[in-house]
């Protein structure tokens, strides 16, 4: 509905002759009039809302919302919020003050503006677009567009073609320089058919009504629902080795329309970039073997080398072991700082991350190199960080192998990152680096479903509920789930 000026005329100067249709609040010989004429539309309201069935919690987009009796009917059922969408200011007006007057106005929402051009950040779980069908040309570019702001259903209705009213109706919008439009149930099949909506229901609720005063059809979008043993969510790497190993019985979930999660490697001038991972390191024999199994000759040695450049010396990595190019003095501070953590009678408790570090290293070791390095690295004060979730990679090293390598250059350590792999195909190949890993990852992986954006888990019927660019899809799960997502963001 995109509002040409003859039709928002219109319906600013009828507004409050509609909203009497609801409220009845006109005279005794216009209400008779209403009786005779628009009673289906009373019927429609009151079907129409019952059809919704429990909206708590829900959010609604109401098109084409008029006086709002739509949208703060479903509000007033428990529906966690309300948008109603229209082109007329007036019509607006008159449902924020309803919305008010019913004390929901704090779920409701009333916006004036085109249908093409209204956008929302979260698709909702219904879209109502009662008597809205009747003032658009083109009811599958509409359709569609409504499918797209969804994660549940459309429901909508359809003036009747035949109905006896259509004739006075088109003469009276035309006097006025407007036009409406109207369908057969052929025609809304074949709408709902070139969208894709599937399982739409051609509905009559008022059969006394339908071949003389209306006769809309509501059209319902009912997700696909799909089963398997075994649902991953999320195809990085951690996603597809599982999938990987549970071969067929498994279903991989992916928001992206490409495979490897944040593992990505572009090329930009020539050069390649490896956003996340820069080598491979195997503490697990297992995961050695499968990995090495998988890329075969793509995947090369690449022990890495790396230099500590500080104000006190340049020595090789990790630091630590390699005392021996500082200065002497500052070499003598850090083995003296170091013994006496390692030998000393201490049990204090470190408060935060600077302390980590100083209670793990000794004042030398973090002055030198460990303060500055993880300042540049965090980007804010150490001490408001806190203490846990570092343990994982800073351990106290072993005193004996920093003795040696504070008097030896080459005291032959290996960290646990020494031997290092990269994979290297063929310089042709249209994929590089650590991508690469995950794209043979992902040819190992059966079913892997793309642009599958998850809405929300439901534990207690084991389903997972996702949008799609073809519609809504619930995807059951006999046996487990397995979530690889990044937690929301507040």
């Amino acid at each position: 509905m995109t509002g040409p000026d003859p039709l928002v005329h219109f319906f600013d100067a009828k507004a409050n002759a509609w909203d009497g249709i609801y409220t009845r609040r006109k005279p005794a010989l216009l209400q008779a009039w209403d009786m005779l004429t628009r009673q289906n539309l009373k019927a429609r309201f009151e079907f129409a809302v019952d059809r919704l069935g429990d909206v708590k919690g829900k959010r609604f987009l109401d098109v084409g919302c008029g006086p709002g009796h739509y949208s703060v009917e479903i509000a007033s059922r428990g529906a966690a919020e309300v948008v109603g969408l229209d082109f007329s200011s007036t019509m607006l007006e008159l449902g924020r003050r309803l919305a008010a007057h019913r004390t929901v106005d704090d779920r409701c929402t009333f916006v004036e503006g085109d249908l093409f051009n209204y956008v929302s950040a979260v698709p909702f779980d219904t879209v109502v677009a009662m008597g809205f069908f009747d003032y658009v040309s083109d009811a599958v570019r509409t359709l569609r567009h409504l499918r797209s702001m969804t994660e549940g259903r459309v429901l909508a209705s359809f003036p009747w073609r035949y109905a006896l009213r259509v004739p006075a109706r088109k003469t009276w919008f035309k006097i006025r320089g407007c036009r409406f439009w109207t369908y057969t149930r052929v025609e809304i099949a074949s709408a709902c058919a070139t969208v894709g909506v599937p399982g739409h229901r051609a509905l009559s609720p008022w059969p006394h009504l339908s071949s003389c005063r209306g006769g809309d059809i509501s059209v319902e979008r009912t997700p696909v629902k799909r089963e398997s043993d075994v649902l991953v969510l999320g195809a990085g790497l951690t996603g597809m080795a599982a999938a990987s190993l549970l071969d067929d019985r498994t279903v991989v979930l992916e928001r992206d329309e490409c495979p490897g999660g944040l593992v990505k490697t572009p090329c930009w001038n020539g050069y390649w970039f490896d956003q996340v991972l820069h080598l491979l390191y195997f503490w697990d024999d297992d995961t050695e073997r499968r990995i090495t199994a998988l890329l075969g000759d793509d995947l090369a040695r690449c022990p890495p080398v790396a230099w500590v450049e500080t104000d006190k010396g340049t020595v090789l990595f990790p630091f630590q072991m390699h005392l021996a190019g500082l200065d002497k003095e500052t070499v003598a501070r850090c083995i003296t700082d170091l013994a006496r953590l390692t030998f000393g009678a201490t049990n204090e408790e470190p408060k935060n991350f600077e302390e980590v570090l100083q209670l793990t290293f000794g004042g030398g070791m973090c002055e030198t190199f460990l303060l500055p390095y993880n300042r540049k690295m965090w980007k804010r004060p150490l001490d408001t960080l806190a203490a846990a979730g570092f343990t994982w990679n800073i351990t106290r090293p072993d005193f004996d192998n920093v003795l040696r390598g504070a008097l030896e250059t080459d005291s032959g350590y290996e960290s646990y990152n020494a031997k290092g792999w990269y994979p290297r195909p063929a310089s042709d190949s249209p994929v590089r680096g650590m991508e690469f890993l995950a794209q043979k990852l992902a040819a190992s992986v059966e079913n892997i479903r793309l642009g599958h954006v998850i809405e929300r888990i439901e534990l207690s019927s084991r389903t997972v509920h996702v949008r799609t660019e073809d519609g809504p899809e619930v995807y059951a799960y006999g046996e487990a789930c397995l979530a690889t997502l990044p937690l929301p963001t507040p």
